[in-house]
């Protein structure tokens, strides 16, 4: 069995491009890790107003 990439002689075989990337996890994954974030940092000021208003009174 061969693959795709054995057919293709080592001529037409390039570097990752703009068009194709080797990899594209960032520019995909920033976005869900900010929102990861962007979810603790929310729960980390509401703890913290939570401690805030209980101590306070």
């Amino acid at each position: 069995m061969t693959s795709a990439d054995d057919q293709v002689p080592d001529e037409e075989r390039s570097e990752p491009t703009a068009r194709r990337p080797l990899h594209s996890g960032p520019r995909r994954q920033t976005p869900a890790l900010l929102a990861v974030l962007g979810l603790f940092a929310a729960i980390a000021v509401v703890l913290v107003v939570l401690t805030v208003l209980r101590y306070a009174t």
